[in-house]
């Protein structure tokens, strides 16, 4: 069939697919301006450099996040589904029992591993006469990344068990909004003491880990009640090779945005002599990113329709991709331009001082909006089953970061850190294209 006799069939789903999924886009878009919320609001709590140390650390749980479930969140959404449909609650059973074993075993090494940085770290600095207060923050927050990621585990589960309006929200803006109200509350009953005063890095940080707990003690009630009781009372089955060779192929696929701009601010951190620009960097990526919101929330939806075609019919696939495109570069574009019109007013909201990294702003969102455009070539390839190739431009995306930002930051601060990361996304997308263009024959750019 031809590409005009699918367009219209396919504009008329995504409608109501859109239609259908509406509640869901407006969480995905609420959990981010909740996100922006808390940053602005940290950004004027804290100094700029204390508030570039915090978002190290938010960084950092979001890079950390694939290593410590190990891909178990993307299998669950594989594999479990389908025995529940099937009512096969013992693979189900020893599918949840494996799951969460294998989290604590990654769980228990994060923590060990980070306990050993920071005893080896304190020995070194009592030798040469620092105290803790002279200790990077991020070494005092490895404890966090097990939470972090039981949490987004969690909330995978709920999904699988279709609660999807749950799952949005604890996995979007009700972290934000709680670590918002812990502080708060924390703060202002300790303001005056050791725990509000020069330590307020440090009693972030707990109020972040209170926050999470009391996240994870509301998904267990809730995932607890929402499971079928015949899981509880199966007798387990397992394929644990087969499962971790699932969960484990994945783990190519996690250089995305979120974890090169993780890279790059603490790349940043160390080869920059100005210790503020980090929290600038840090409200770049944060206003930045808007123009990526509705694009990753159509994908939500879009990407299991996109899977099936993958191997079954191509025209139909470029179709898809066309009016994909168009929902997502179009909206992308006009949030771009009002970025463009009013980022030093946006900027200014952050601080006073956060103004001059607006041109570094436009050389990010410069950078996103290419990446966006070629954001479908991703999964694209891991659909096709080329998750080797995937992963070996993951490895080339790291390299060159790592290489640009040698070269860019020493000569150009903030500007040459955005600078960085653009090509990186333009260089890992272009290699994507050349490849899904060549195995799969589909033009991820209309015409390219």
């Amino acid at each position: 069939m031809k590409l005009r006799t699918y367009l219209k069939k396919d504009l008329e789903l995504i409608c109501r697919l859109f239609k259908k999924h509406i509640v869901i886009l407006s969480l995905i878009l609420i959990s981010y301006l909740a996100t922006y919320g808390l940053n602005l609001f940290l950004a004027n709590l804290l100094k700029p450099r204390l508030y570039g140390d915090i978002s190290i650390v938010f960084q950092i749980l979001l890079f950390s996040l694939p290593f410590a479930l190990l891909g178990t969140e993307l299998s669950m959404m594989h594999y479990l589904p389908k025995y529940l449909e099937e009512k096969d609650y013992g693979l189900a059973s020893g599918f949840l029992r494996w799951n969460l074993k294998t989290f604590f075993i990654t769980a228990l090494c994060i923590f060990g591993l980070g306990l050993i940085a920071l005893v080896i770290t304190s020995i070194v600095g009592n030798y040469m006469g620092a105290s803790s207060e002279d200790f990077h923050i991020v070494l005092f927050s490895f404890w966090l990344i097990p939470l972090f990621a039981l949490i987004i585990l969690q909330s995978t589960l709920l999904q699988t068990l279709k609660r999807y309006f749950l799952a949005a929200s604890f996995r979007g803006f009700a972290v934000s909004f709680m670590i918002f109200l812990t502080i708060m509350l924390f703060l202002s009953t300790f303001e005056n003491t050791w725990v509000g005063g020069y330590r307020r890095p440090f009693s972030i940080l707990m109020c972040v880990g209170i926050a999470y707990l009391i996240i994870i003690g509301f998904q267990f009630y809730l995932i607890y009640q929402k499971l079928p009781r015949e899981i509880y009372h199966a007798k387990p089955h397992y394929q644990k090779k087969r499962w971790l060779h699932h969960s484990t192929e994945m783990l190519g696929s996690f250089v995305g945005y979120t974890a090169l701009a993780a890279i790059q601010i603490v790349l940043l951190e160390i080869m920059s002599h100005d210790e503020v620009i980090v929290g600038h960097f840090a409200s770049i990526i944060v206003i930045g990113s808007s123009i990526m919101v509705f694009a990753l929330a159509v994908d939500l939806f879009m990407n299991p329709h996109i899977s099936s075609l993958v191997e079954k019919n191509k025209t139909h696939l470029q179709s898809m991709l066309d009016i994909v495109n168009i929902f997502k570069l179009i909206p992308a574009a006009l949030i771009g331009l009002i970025v463009v019109i009013f980022g030093e007013t946006l900027l200014e909201h952050f601080g006073k001082s956060f103004v001059g990294a607006y041109p570094a702003l436009i050389i990010l969102l410069f950078g996103y909006l290419v990446g966006l455009a070629l954001s479908s070539t991703m999964p694209l390839l891991v659909y096709s089953g080329h998750h080797m190739l995937n992963f070996k431009i993951s490895i080339i995306q790291i390299v060159a970061i790592v290489a640009l930002s040698l070269i860019f930051i020493p000569l150009f601060g903030i500007e040459g850190a955005a600078l960085a990361l653009s090509l990186t996304i333009l260089i890992a997308g272009t290699l994507r294209l050349y490849f899904v263009r060549k195995f799969l024959g589909i033009n991820c750019l209309f015409v390219i």
